[in-house]
C-alpha cells in the first residue's frame, strides 16, 4: 500500500477501502500497520505528532487540531520505544521520515483516562550522511580526468533513492551532468539501490578539458569546489527562528590529486579546524603533499538537528569560514 502524500492522524473512510485502493494517507498506511502488528502479537500503539511543516505542539496545551500525523510505537526487547512508519519504502524499519522529526509526539494508550499516555521523543535515529572519494589526474595543460565514488547514508540515502526512483538512472545522470557543465561524464553505476540497510553508492568517471587561458608553467585549481555546494545558505544577518536541519549532518570529501610530471605544489594549504560552541559542530580541513600526489580532506559534522535562533550568528560565521577554506586555490607550478 502506497502513501499518497496526505498527512492525517485519522482515516476519512473505512481502512478496507484504502487497502483495496493500494493507496492512502499517513493515517491509512500507519493505522493498518498498527493493526497488522497487533495481529502478529506485538503491543503496537499510535503516536500522534505534528509534521515539521505543520508547526510544533505545545505540551502544556496539546490541542487535537495541532496534530496531523500518526506513527506506530512498539516496545523492543529491552523495553525501549521503537517508532515505526510505513509511508517511506526508502527508510529502514525504525527510522521516521524527516517530516516527522518535530521534537515530541503523544502516545495514545487504551483504557479509562488513558493513564499510560505520555510524550514520546522524536529525535532522529539516523543522520544525513554524504561521503565522496575522488581520484583526479591533472595534465600539464590544466585538463582533469577523475573517478568519483559517492555514498549516501541515512536520510541522504533515502533522499537519493527517492530522486533516482522519480527520475530514473538516465535522467539522474543527465541532471548530474547539468550540474557540471564543463564535464564529460561516463555512464553512472548505482550500487545497493534496493538495500535500504546499506548506503546508496554511485560511481562514475569524468573528464574536463583544459582552460585555454591557463598560463604556461603555472596551474590553478580549486578541486573541492567541483564537488561541494559553494553557497552559504545563511545569507541574512539575523534570524528570529531556529535553524531546523531535521537530522544531524555529515559531509566528507576526500580528494587524491595526481600532478603532471615535472610539476609540484607551490605551497601546501594550512590545516584548519572550525568549531561551533558547545560541541554543536566541527569542520576539519587537511592537506598533504607527497611526491606527485596531493591529498585533500574536508569533513563537516553538524551534530544537532536544530540550532536555536541565538546560535544563528555562530552558524553563519562557521559556514563562511568553511566555504572560504574549501574555495582555496592550489597553485601548481613547473619545477625549476
Amino acid at each position: 500500500m502506497r502513501y499518497n502524500g496526505a498527512n492525517q492522524y485519522a482515516t476519512e473512510a473505512n481502512l478496507r477501502k484504502a487497502y483495496d485502493a493500494h493507496s492512502g494517507s499517513a493515517a491509512d498506511v500507519n493505522l493498518l500497520l498498527i493493526a497488522a502488528l497487533r495481529l502478529a502479537g506485538l503491543p503496537a500503539q499510535p503516536v500522534l505528532l505534528s509534521t515539521r511543516g505543520h508547526g510544533r505542539v505545545s505540551q502544556a496545551y496539546p490541542l487535537l487540531d495541532k496534530f496531523n500525523y500518526v506513527v506506530a510505537l512498539v516496545p523492543d526487547a529491552d523495553g525501549h520505544d521503537l517508532l515505526v512508519d510505513a509511508t517511506d519504502p526508502d527508510l529502514p524499519c525504525g527510522t521516521l521520515p524527516e517530516r516527522c522529526l518535530n521534537q515530541t509526539g503523544r502516545l495514545i494508550a487504551p483504557g479509562p483516562g488513558a493513564a499510560d499516555g505520555r510524550w514520546v521523543d522524536l529525535r532522529p535515529s539516523q543522520r544525513h550522511v554524504h561521503f565522496q572519494q575522488v581520484k583526479l589526474a591533472l595534465d600539464a595543460q590544466g585538463g582533469l580526468a577523475g573517478q568519483v565514488h559517492e555514498e549516501y547514508a541515512g536520510y541522504a540515502g533515502a533522499d537519493a533513492r527517492e530522486e533516482l526512483a522519480r527520475l530514473g538512472e538516465k535522467k539522474y545522470a543527465a541532471q548530474l551532468a547539468r550540474q557540471h557543465a564543463a564535464w564529460a561524464l561516463a555512464p553512472l553505476a548505482v550500487g545497493a539501490r534496493d538495500n535500504v540497510q546499506r548506503p546508496l553508492a554511485l560511481d562514475y568517471a569524468f573528464t574536463r578539458a583544459a582552460d585555454d587561458g591557463a598560463l604556461a608553467g603555472t596551474l590553478y585549481l580549486s578541486p573541492l569546489r567541483e564537488f561541494l555546494d559553494g553557497l552559504n545558505p545563511f545569507t541574512q544577518e539575523n534570524r528570529a527562528f531556529p535553524v531546523d536541519f531535521g537530522a544531524p549532518q555529515e559531509e566528507t570529501l576526500l580528494v587524491a590529486l595526481t600532478l603532471p610530471d615535472g610539476y609540484e605544489l607551490a605551497e601546501t594549504p594550512k590545516p584548519t579546524v572550525v568549531d561551533l560552541p558547545d560541541g554543536g559542530g566541527r569542520f576539519v580541513y587537511q592537506a598533504t603533499s607527497l611526491g606527485g600526489t596531493v591529498q585533500l580532506a574536508s569533513r563537516l559534522a553538524l551534530r544537532k538537528p536544530v540550532y536555536a535562533a541565538a546560535e544563528y550568528a555562530h552558524l553563519r560565521e562557521f559556514y563562511r569560514l568553511m566555504l572560504e577554506k574549501q574555495a582555496e586555490k592550489l597553485v601548481i607550478r613547473k619545477k625549476a
